[in-house]
């Protein structure tokens, strides 16, 4: 269900895929807990967007092995965020769920309905599809906030701790 906003939300292609990882560095530069490997996300993103046909060009002929859709909300036809779901099997099953990779709404942005829009349109997806969806906050900024958007949209099911060796 999508509500009266300024924010378009719709599938990103491989033609956005600049769009996407610029998003991706932003949120890594503003929030991430461990290095950044650039190949690695670029290759994972692009394996998400592409085709089949798209991704045997790329990767050379190498089979497409991972699935999953990228939401990319607009506004005035400028990204202002985007969430990435991966199709996946956790590791004690064969039932397929969509898995958030990443949720991320450029700070001006943040004081909106995006964020709240990049998520019904996930859980449309997941509806559509009969897959459970799985989001997750991981993040050491305004993880509070975070959380509590979630838990307006979503029902909670864990949380995540970490332990950083000392150096």
């Amino acid at each position: 269900m999508t509500t009266e906003s300024d924010y378009t939300i719709r599938l990103a292609t491989i033609n956005d895929a600049g769009a996407v990882f610029q998003l991706c560095v932003d949120l890594h530069n503003e929030n991430a807990l461990f290095p950044i490997d650039e190949n690695k996300y670029q290759r994972r993103i692009a394996e998400i967007l592409a085709s089949d046909d798209e991704w045997m060009i790329i990767s050379g002929g190498e089979p497409k092995n991972r699935y999953g859709f990228i939401a990319l909300a607009e506004k005035n036809g400028r990204p202002a965020g985007a969430i990435v779901l991966n199709i996946e099997k956790l590791w004690y099953t064969e039932a397929e769920c969509l898995s958030e990779l990443f949720n991320y709404v450029v700070p001006e942005h943040r004081r909106s309905d995006c964020a709240k829009r990049l998520i019904e349109f996930s859980k449309d997806i997941s509806d559509n599809m009969g897959l459970p969806l799985l989001i997750g906050v991981l993040s050491t900024t305004r993880t509070e906030a975070k959380v509590r958007l979630y838990r307006r949209q979503l029902d909670l099911v864990g949380a995540f701790f970490i332990h950083s060796p000392r150096e």
